[in-house]
């Protein structure tokens, strides 16, 4: 014992203790508000992907386009009389 204890002094190797450093350091937090309702649905399908909350946001944020176009995707569109398309539904 105390040999290996004299050899680790004599070439100053150590053994480094503790918790392994991690590969990506998340430092920041995301607060946001969500519904009894909406909370039960992001939860059900973060479980039915085997994933926590965090990490189904993280996979989902990823995936996802840009604001812009997931709000034309969902926008209706009407062509008026002159068939120029327009956003209003009237």
């Amino acid at each position: 014992m105390e040999s290996e204890t004299a050899q680790r002094q004599q070439s100053h190797e150590r053994k480094k203790g503790g918790r392994p450093a991690k590969r990506v350091k998340r430092s920041h937090t995301l607060v946001m508000r969500v519904t009894d309702t909406e909370r039960l649905l992001i939860a059900d399908k973060a479980r039915e992907a085997g994933l926590s909350l965090s990490a189904w946001f993280r996979v989902a944020a990823k995936k996802a386009g840009s604001w812009r176009a997931f709000v034309q995707r969902r926008r209706p569109r009407c062509v008026c009389s002159r068939g120029w398309p327009t956003t209003s539904t009237s």
